[in-house]
């Protein structure tokens, strides 16, 4: 028990309801005198063995300092973090987070949501059944209390409290089950009906992933952390700026550096140095950029032009993602990796930014290029609308981070949500918006499991990935390696157990003999020319029937092989 809890105890209830109570008015004298009163009769009470008289503390000032607890929940965590006395490990740093305090703590949280995330699994058939259920009992109350408000003249709408947060929360928007429970009027039209169709969630064993980040996440080493996730499949979608883009072709034709914050503007103007925060980028990088791209943009007008379609943003990130793949670097690009893995990247702003300066002298050099965001968004919103569960991994704030958020609100919200930034919400800008505020549109649902690390992504986003999908990846890849040895030892005793039956068979062929089984008594007999003499094996033993024939070590051989048949 700690000093302030053995404080607590001792001012007892009585003591600390008649000290605690407002002074602020000469009605309150009397609170006083009491107070004093019951001080003197009996200090030790109120304050412990430490004072001994009423005279060398004020009361109601002591009353403040020693306010009795409320005891904690049960389930408390306390705070601890790492003790270093083994030798260090990303398992007992991550464990350690969560009861480090502070952004640590969030950064634990976020953990706990990523993996679970990992671990959804669809619902049961037993689950769905006592979900219908759960809803159609709730509709049944609802016609209730209806028809109750309707004897009684009142209005018969019923309060959004009621089971608003129920729809809300469902786990899934849009299910066959509830396609049951809609008012017929909404298939009333072959259009809505496939609307439908469309929205219907699709069959899914894990939760679908999005990954949004902002062009700055590109330019910094995290490149290489989404490269990871896109390369094992771990994502299903990606929404990013133009920049998220641009940036990650540029890295394969040439290197970002390291910088510093401090450097001055003008000088790097002049030296043709761009500035990333503390990272350089130099301006010969994008001059390489606008070489390779323009005349991939000539093949896209033309592949407009002979099609007739009306490319999207999405479809030129696939693109890019194709073509880099000619280059020698092209396994370190995220695009290319989305392409090969078939995972879109939605990139709503993508004028903003190298790509669309290249867009803009293409106009004049070659003009007609058409780009349909609208056909983007609906593809975006229906990828969204589709998925049973859906998990953002949000780094970053700007439009990609509203972008993912506002495609989830499509089927009432994601189940899952992380953001990583270090943006404020009392501005009210959306970057700096917490979880919370989604919630309230609808873009993440009433009862998701949601968490915002207040903390630079370059330093939060290495340990959440080494803690969740590097950790789990590697333990798959390791049981994988685990098992292959002994596979290769049963294969092996396997092949050894066959070459076996195989010489066996041969040698008595060679020998002239044969292999008899003249009932059940399962005698297996052979003749070989060398011994001239027969050895018979019954039941797994075996006796020879001339001399000399045990102790050679061939037919000793050949002996156990057999009572190996037997």
């Amino acid at each position: 028990m700690s000093q302030g809890q053995k404080s607590s105890d001792a001012i007892g209830e009585e003591g600390f309801s008649s000290a605690a109570l407002p002074l602020h008015s000469g009605a309150n004298e009397s609170a006083r005198t009491a107070t004093s009163h019951d001080v003197s009769e009996d200090p030790q009470t109120v304050y412990g063995k430490t004072y001994t008289t009423p005279s060398s503390f004020p009361a109601a000032a002591t009353a403040a300092v020693l306010q009795p607890s409320v005891p904690l929940p049960v389930d408390t965590l306390h705070v601890k973090g790492v003790t270093w006395s083994a030798t260090p490990s990303l398992e007992g740093l991550a464990t350690s987070l969560l009861t480090t305090g502070f952004q640590a703590t969030h950064l634990g949280r976020a953990i706990e949501v990523v993996n679970a995330m990992l671990d959804w699994q669809p619902p049961t058939k037993e689950e769905r059944r006592r979900q219908k259920e759960s809803r159609k009992a709730e509709k049944d109350r609802r016609k209730q209390v209806r028809e109750i408000l309707r004897e009684h003249g009142l209005p018969t709408e019923i309060d959004g409290s009621g089971g608003s947060e129920d729809s809300c929360s469902s786990e899934d928007s849009y299910s066959s089950e509830e396609e049951e429970d809609m008012p017929s009027e909404q298939h009333g039209n072959q259009q809505q009906s496939e609307q439908q169709l469309v929205l219907r969630p699709k069959k899914q064993d894990r939760c679908s992933i999005w990954l949004s980040f902002t062009s700055n996440m590109i330019s910094s080493g995290l490149r290489e952390a989404f490269v990871f996730l896109a390369k094992h499949k771990m994502i299903v979608a990606a929404v990013t700026s133009a920049g998220g883009v641009e940036e990650d072709i540029i890295k394969c034709l040439g290197p970002t550096v390291v910088g510093d914050f401090a450097l001055k503007g003008s000088v790097l103007r002049r030296k043709g140095w761009n500035r990333i925060g503390n990272l350089i980028v130099p301006n010969e990088n994008y001059c390489k950029f606008e070489d390779w791209l323009q005349p991939h943009l000539d093949r896209l007008l033309q592949r407009q032009q002979e099609r007739e379609v009306v490319l999207t943003p999405s479809d030129i990130t696939r693109y890019l993602g194709e073509a880099i793949e000619t280059h020698p670097r092209h396994e370190e690009s995220f695009l290319y990796w989305c392409w090969k893995n078939d995972i879109p990247v939605f990139c709503p702003g993508l004028t903003d930014g190298s790509l669309g300066d290249n867009i803009f002298f293409h106009t004049y050099r070659n003009p007609g290029l058409v780009v349909d965001v609208a056909k983007d968004v609906r593809r975006a919103n229906d990828l969204a609308a589709g998925s049973r569960c859906s998990g953002l991994l949000i780094l970053g704030g700007g439009l990609p981070k509203h972008h993912t958020c506002n495609a989830h609100l499509m089927k009432n919200g994601a189940e899952f949500a992380v953001y990583l930034n270090s943006a404020s919400d009392f501005d009210g800008s959306d970057s700096g918006a917490r979880p919370d505020e989604a919630v309230s549109w609808g873009k993440i649902k009433v009862n998701g499991n949601h968490v915002k690390v207040t903390a630079d992504a370059t330093l939060t986003f290495p340990l959440l990935v080494a803690a969740t999908f590097a950790r789990r990846h590697f333990q798959k890849q390791q049981q994988q390696l685990n098992f292959y040895p002994a596979a290769i030892c049963l294969a092996v005793a396997a092949t050894v157990y066959y070459v076996i039956r195989i010489i066996y068979v041969a040698v008595l062929r060679r020998g002239g003999g044969a292999i008899e089984k003249p009932g059940d008594n399962k005698v297996y007999k052979f003749q070989a020319k060398q011994q001239g003499g027969v050895v018979y094996c019954e039941q797994r033993s075996c006796q020879c029937r001339i001399t000399g024939c045990a102790s050679d070590p061939v037919w000793s051989w050949l002996t156990k092989a057999l009572q190996g048949q037997a």
